[in-house]
């Protein structure tokens, strides 16, 4: 699990549907669901150790248009700062793409403009997942401005895989 949530390079296809389906955004969960000592453990009665209200669950499509800074000042002191905002958003499209959810079109495209190569790699994939007229159109966009070779080709393959 480590290695899908955590990684700062692409993942092939076959890692993009694990665990639980692709619909999972971060390892934790997992990792607290599966742990022997876990099972055991009274939940605590600690505040600080509870989900924090205002980012349970996360909006996966609203995390595309934050800044750096506003993303920083979200999930700094969170354990989610530790795959920093290229694996969290690289996760967040790898998920919505799973969902073939089309109302994320729209900030998926936003995602193929980030900096970050990774970013547009993961966002050109779930596009291509999701194939609305929205979806289509964005990857189109992009493709003859796209300068990094991995993402040219997660735009190709989305595209073609009519």
């Amino acid at each position: 699990l480590h290695q899908l949530f955590d990684d700062r390079v692409a993942r092939a296809d076959s890692t993009r549907s694990a665990p639980r389906d692709g619909r999972l955004g971060f390892g934790c969960d997992v990792c607290q669901d599966i742990c022997p000592w876990n099972h055991r453990a009274p939940e605590t009665r600690q505040q600080t150790l509870h989900p924090q209200t205002e980012s349970n669950p996360i909006d996966l499509c609203e995390l595309f248009y934050l800044s750096e800074s506003e993303f920083r000042a979200r999930f700094r002191r969170t354990p989610l700062w530790r795959s920093k905002r290229r694996g969290i958003l690289r996760n967040a499209a790898i998920v919505l793409g799973n969902q073939r959810f089309e109302p994320a079109a729209e900030p998926l495209s936003a995602g193929l403009d980030d900096e970050e190569s990774l970013v547009r790699g993961a966002c050109a994939w779930a596009l291509g997942q999701i194939r609305s007229p929205t979806a289509l159109i964005a990857l189109q966009r992009r493709q003859p401005i796209e300068v990094d070779q991995q993402v040219q080709l997660e735009i190709m393959q989305a595209l073609d895989s009519r």
